[in-house]
């Protein structure tokens, strides 16, 4: 068969369109076309996920562009992306269920976008009671699998949850885990906490963070998220949060580390936690913002009128409390928790300490005359109003005092579902946009 000539000026004639789309084109077949497509990509994305929620000229106009007016049709100018570029990209984002609308205008047309939230899934190591696992669902995580070693802990899990955790986390083989995005735990604490004896690693229960690592090393999940004390981060043991991190970078994790405070997470409770998030890949990870100012503790606490007689500490432990403040000169105002130190200090504050596992029944009182109940208890950890502890009064202050604050944990993991989110956002993406 003979090859055949074609003038391509005779064609240019009969196909003007075919023609000037042609000459976008470079030597690679990208062209400037797909140029302007790959900056938008660039561009729009980290914009979109910094504000969340953004209109398409909002888009523009951060991006250095402007609009005019030529007769009754609007234009976009600008030194980078074209605003017909913009909308190309978020058309192929909403195809792809990378973004979601938000508001229509007239006809239907989308004024604005946002992120859609993207789920992933996550296994909740130490879980507790589930406080993690609440945190984690609230971001849109799905849990598929837990462990904890406490009994009472385990029936509070399964009585919410309908899940029943597995035991020792030293009895669980890789191959019993299922696949996951992210890996959850709240390794053992009182190792670093200043109620314990801190002996940071020499505490062979601090040793349970290697079989996490462990765990991390086989599976490799795309993130993990890790909670302790304070104290880990502390000036006696940066030795010790030295060795998790670095345990977790020779594992090829780019890691982050802050320490947070309950207090500005809309929660009545000074606890302050290191909060420790690794990624599998160098992701924009940004920490959340607090919320400015401390939450009302009368919003957090029962009627007076309610209150269980079983509440009231001892005589004696009373008389002590009021004696202590008296001698201080401690100003004393309602409501207040009435909190007793390791060294029997009082101190009166508008709001709880960090709950303890192992602390004495009496050492916060609210209002100085009573303890709180385990409703509260409850509620000052963010636990929801339908959320059950079972167990006896002492089993319900060790479940919260071990607990993590479930609204901390869910702005963290909230960030770490936006970071995971962006990995569906790289240039390469949508390349028929």
């Amino acid at each position: 068969m003979s090859a055949q000539i074609i003038d391509f000026q005779r064609w240019k004639a009969a196909h003007p369109r075919r023609a000037r789309r042609s000459a976008l084109k470079g030597p690679s077949g990208g062209g400037k076309l797909k140029n302007r497509r790959r900056r938008a990509r660039e561009a729009v994305m980290p914009l979109l996920r910094r504000d969340r929620s953004i209109s398409v000229h909002e888009l523009f106009s951060a991006l250095g562009g402007r609009m005019i007016r030529r007769g009754a049709r609007s234009a976009a100018v600008s030194g980078r992306v074209s605003l017909g570029s913009v909308r190309n990209v978020l058309k192929a984002a909403l195809r792809e269920g990378l973004v979601e609308v938000e508001g229509r205008g007239v006809r239907h047309y989308p004024t604005k976008y946002r992120l859609r939230p993207a789920p992933f899934t996550f296994v909740d190591l130490f879980s507790g009671i589930g406080g993690m696992r609440l945190a984690l669902e609230g971001a849109g995580g799905e849990c598929v699998f837990s462990c904890e070693i406490n009994r009472r802990a385990a029936d509070t899990y399964e009585a919410n949850f309908k899940d029943r955790p597995c035991g020792d986390i030293r009895g669980i083989q890789p191959h019993d885990i299922p696949e996951h995005d992210v890996m959850a735990a709240g390794f053992p604490c009182p190792p670093w906490s200043l109620a314990g004896k801190r002996r940071g690693f020499a505490d062979p229960r601090a040793a349970l963070f290697f079989n996490v690592a462990e765990l991390i090393r086989v599976k490799r999940p795309r993130a993990v998220i890790l909670e302790n004390v304070k104290g880990l981060a502390t000036r006696g043991f940066r030795s010790g949060l030295a060795k998790v991190v670095d345990t977790l970078k020779g594992l090829g994790y780019v890691v982050h580390t802050k320490v947070l405070n309950a207090l500005h997470f809309g929660l009545p409770q000074k606890r302050e936690r290191i909060i420790i998030v690794g990624f599998r890949d160098d992701l924009p990870f940004a920490w959340p913002d607090v919320i400015p100012g401390t939450a009302s503790l009368a919003d957090f606490l029962d009627p007076e009128a309610d209150a269980d007689p079983a509440l009231l500490p001892t005589e004696e432990a009373a008389a002590k409390v009021q004696r202590i403040v008296a001698a201080k000169g401690t100003r004393v105002f309602e409501p207040a928790v009435w909190h007793t130190n390791l060294t029997c200090n009082v101190s009166v504050r508008p709001h709880s300490v960090a709950l303890r596992a192992e602390a004495s029944a009496n050492y916060i009182l609210v209002n100085g005359r009573r303890r709180p109940s385990a409703r509260e208890l409850l509620r000052w950890q963010g636990f929801p109003p339908h959320f059950q502890c079972l167990g006896s009064y002492r089993d319900v202050r060790r479940q919260t005092g071990n607990a993590v604050p479930v609204p901390m944990i869910r702005a963290v993991a909230a960030e770490l579902r936006q970071a995971l989110h962006s990995e569906c956002l790289s240039p390469c993406t949508w390349a028929s946009a």
